[in-house]
C-alpha cells in the first residue's frame, strides 16, 4: 500500500482489470483494514453495499492476529468476516507482515505455513482469492526487496494453498506501481506457476491515475506472454495522490 494511502482512507481499486478488456461488471472494491477500522466497519460494509461495490480487500496481518508468540486473537476478522457474509461482500485477504519475532517471514517458513494454515482453516469456506503479501518491492512493507527472498515465500504459500483449499485463486502479492525489472527476475525464477493471477497498484504520483496506464498494461502483458505467462492482471490498489 502506498505511501500516500493511510488507515482513514479507502481507495477504490478495479479487481479484474486486464489489459486487453474493459472493467467489468462488479469488479470494484475498496481497501478497509479490519484490524484499525473495526469500530467503522458496520458502517463502511453497509455503505458499500448502498453503492454496489462488492469486494473488500483487507490486510489479514500476522502480527495483529499473534501478538504474542503463541497467543492468537482472530476476534475482529471474526466478526468483520461475519459482517462480509451478511452484506455479500466477497473479501480478498492479504496474508503478510510478520510479528517481530518471526521476521522475515522468508527466513521463518515453518512459523509463517502455520499462520497460513490456521487462515485457510479458518475462514477458507467464505474466501476464493488469497493475495500473498502486499508490494514485497517496496521497503516500507519489504525491508530491502529482492525478488528471490519473495519468491521464497511465494512457492511454498502457493502449494499450501493449493493443497488446503483447492480450487482457490492465488494472487501474486500486488507490486508497488509496475516495476518491470523485479517483476521479470521473479518471472525467471519460476513465480509464473505460482500464482493465477498477476497484481500490481500502478500509482502515479503527480498524474491521474489512469495517465499512461493501458501502454504500462500492454508492456506488462508483453513480458507475460515471453514468459508464457497468460493469466488475469488485476489492480487491487490504485488511487489519486493527497
Amino acid at each position: 500500500m502506498s505511501r500516500f494511502k493511510i488507515s482513514i482512507i479507502t481507495l477504490i481499486a478495479a479487481f479484474a482489470l486486464t489489459a486487453a478488456a474493459g472493467i467489468a461488471p462488479g469488479s470494484y472494491g475498496v481497501n478497509i483494514h479490519f484490524m484499525w477500522e473495526y469500530k467503522r466497519v458496520p458502517r463502511e460494509f453497509m455503505m458499500l453495499k448502498q453503492g454496489g461495490i462488492n469486494w473488500v480487500r483487507s490486510d489479514f496481518c500476522w502480527n495483529y492476529q499473534e501478538k504474542s508468540p503463541g497467543k492468537w486473537d482472530f476476534s475482529r476478522y471474526d466478526a468483520a468476516m461475519e459482517l462480509a457474509a451478511k452484506n455479500k461482500l466477497n473479501v480478498l485477504p492479504i496474508l503478510t507482515y510478520a510479528p517481530k519475532w518471526h521476521s522475515p517471514a522468508y527466513k521463518n517458513l515453518p512459523a509463517w505455513l502455520d499462520y497460513v494454515r490456521r487462515n485457510l482453516k479458518r475462514y477458507g469456506s467464505q474466501i476464493g482469492a488469497w493475495e500473498i503479501w502486499n508490494e514485497h518491492n517496496y521497503g516500507m512493507f519489504w525491508p530491502k526487496p529482492n525478488p528471490d527472498n519473495y519468491l521464497s515465500l511465494l512457492k511454498p504459500t502457493a502449494d499450501l494453498i493449493r493443497k488446503e483449499a483447492p480450487g482457490a485463486k492465488i494472487i501474486l502479492g500486488g507490486t508497488s506501481q509496475i516495476p518491470m525489472r523485479y517483476i521479470e527476475k521473479l518471472f525467471k525464477g519460476g513465480a509464473g506457476d505460482y500464482f493465477d493471477v498477476m497484481n500490481v497498484h500502478p500509482y502515479n504520483w503527480y498524474d491521474p491515475p489512469e495517465f499512461g496506464l493501458g501502454m504500462q498494461l500492454l508492456k506488462l502483458r508483453k513480458l507475460m506472454k515471453k514468459y508464457n505467462i497468460d493469466k488475469d492482471i488485476w489492480i487491487t490498489e490504485t488511487g489519486w495522490p493527497t
